[in-house]
């Protein structure tokens, strides 16, 4: 059987209306700072990927371009004249260092042969070098009883 004849909706109000499109942009709002948000994200994700790809390869780069540049740098004769001066006058000054030590020496009265008199003989010496001691005797530590 069927049921009583359904009632027309009523008509709407203009406050219903205007709810209904507040509402209505309240979740397009928050959808699209959603979307913001997210878009957000993958910039800095891709910004710190990026600013680590891009340093890693200007790392790699700028190594070698030293590299070259020192390469090239230590073959040139400015720094190949340049090292050979410093090892002619490091050598020069070490020979006049050793002129002079020698210079010195001369210069210096002959020294007295055997100017320390030894305590022992050497005769004794001969005879007490290389030998254990021996024991005294008589003490307690030494008489184990």
């Amino acid at each position: 059987m069927p049921g009583p004849p359904a009632l027309p909706p009523p008509p709407l109000s203009f406050t219903d209306i205007f709810t209904i499109l507040m509402t209505f942009l309240t979740v397009v709002i928050s959808a699209a700072a959603l979307i913001v948000t997210a878009v957000g994200v993958m910039v800095g994700v891709a910004a710190i990927w990026g600013y680590a790809a891009i340093r890693k390869g200007v790392l790699e780069i700028s190594q070698k371009a030293s590299r070259e540049a020192t390469a090239s740098f230590l073959k040139g004769p400015e720094i190949t004249a340049f090292i050979a001066q410093e090892v002619r006058q490091y050598a020069a000054s070490a020979v006049d260092d050793w002129k002079a030590s020698q210079e010195m020496v001369a210069s210096q009265p002959a020294q007295e042969q055997d100017t320390i008199k030894p305590e022992v003989s050497e005769t004794k010496a001969k005879e007490t070098v290389g030998k254990p001691y021996q024991k005294k005797t008589g003490r307690k530590h030494d008489n184990p009883q």
